[in-house]
C-alpha cells in the first residue's frame, strides 16, 4: 500500500527576529514495514537547509534564516510504501525511538 504524508509546523513571533537556527528531526526512517519513496522539506521564508544524520542515525535538517522575519514555516511531504496489511495497526515490533 502507498500512503501520502504531509506535516506542517509554523512558528509566529510577536516581533521580527533577525536570525534563527532550527534543527528538525522530521526526516524519513525506513524499516522492515515501510520504505520512503519520496521526501521533500520546504522552509518559508527561504533559508539555508543542511541535511545530516546524527550520531544515532536520525535524519536531521539544520535550518538557518538570516534577515528579519516574523514567522517560520516548515512543510514536509512524502510518499511511503508499506508492506503492513493494516498500516494503521500497531507495529509487530517496537518502533525505534528518536534518541
Amino acid at each position: 500500500m502507498r500512503l501520502g504524508v504531509k506535516h506542517s509546523t509554523r512558528i509566529t513571533y510577536s516581533s521580527p527576529v533577525s536570525e534563527e537556527v532550527l534543527e528538525t528531526r522530521l526526516g524519513p526512517y525506513s524499516d522492515n514495514d515501510q520504505r520512503w519513496e519520496r521526501f521533500d522539506l520546504r522552509v518559508r521564508p527561504r533559508g539555508l537547509l543542511r541535511p545530516f544524520d546524527d550520531a544515532f542515525g536520525n535524519s536531521v535538517y539544520l535550518i538557518t534564516l538570516v534577515g528579519p522575519h516574523d514567522f517560520i514555516e516548515v512543510v514536509t511531504e512524502g510518499a511511503i510504501t508499506t508492506s503492513a496489511g493494516d498500516p494503521y495497526a500497531l507495529p509487530r515490533e517496537p518502533v525505534r525511538p528518536l534518541t
